[in-house]
């Protein structure tokens, strides 16, 4: 999916001029008075997101299934779908991309979190009724 966006972005005036983060601000579904005063004063942050942005998802494709790059992969993805939440109100959105992408966590980070789980929490229990289809299919 990032990849395709990113190409398709490219494709984009607004994208190709370094302005679309700018647009995104001030159309009136995004905007925020905050970003448009920062980026108006900082004229050089708009290019930078823009072709960050797709420098991203662009790379992501690449970088993601190499273990060595993909916590930084991972990383810059998550800050992606960061700023969409927080700055553009895509709360929802944001979060099921971010899940998304926590199926390349690796499994010993998985792991660790886990046991921390378990230390801070408890164990957790399963309880199965037998009754429930949605049940059954979970424990099968």
């Amino acid at each position: 999916l990032f990849y395709v966006s990113a190409t398709d972005k490219m494709g984009g005036e607004d994208w190709r001029s370094g302005e679309a983060v700018w647009r995104v601000f001030y159309h009136v579904d995004y905007s925020n008075d905050l970003m448009l005063s920062l980026f108006a004063s900082n004229y050089w942050l708009s290019p930078l997101a823009t072709y960050g942005t797709i420098a991203i998802e662009l790379t992501y494709v690449f970088l993601v299934w190499p273990r060595r790059t993909r916590p930084y992969a991972l990383a810059g993805a998550l800050f992606l779908h960061a700023q969409f939440a927080f700055l553009m109100r895509l709360y929802y959105f944001s979060f099921v991309m971010a899940m998304g992408h926590m199926s390349f966590l690796r499994r010993e980070w998985t792991d660790r979190v886990g046991a921390w789980w378990v230390r801070k929490v408890g164990p957790m229990e399963m309880i199965y009724d037998g009754q429930c289809g949605f049940c059954k299919r979970a424990m099968a």
